[in-house]
């Protein structure tokens, strides 16, 4: 089972966003929001990529300081960030 499914079956709230389209303040806004940031897997050097690209790197890191987890899986496939 996904971490996607088993969050959803706990109930989560999960909020698909795609970093690589998305706004930056719809990012910054989801990022705050969520008490965990989660990526399902998809290529990690298209992934870093676009953290950079986007500020999304920035972002992140401001989150992680505040105390909040980051998890992801998989590397293969194609990737779609879930917060």
């Amino acid at each position: 089972m996904s971490a996607r499914k088993l969050f959803n079956k706990l109930g989560e709230v999960v909020t698909k966003i795609d970093i690589s389209t998305e706004a930056y303040l719809m990012i910054q806004s989801v990022f705050e929001d969520a008490d965990v940031i989660y990526f399902t897997g998809g290529n990690s050097f298209f992934l870093m990529d676009q953290f950079r690209k986007t500020g999304t790197d920035e972002l992140l890191k401001k989150e992680l300081v505040k105390g909040k987890l980051m998890i992801g899986e998989s590397a293969g496939g194609s990737y779609h960030p879930i917060y």
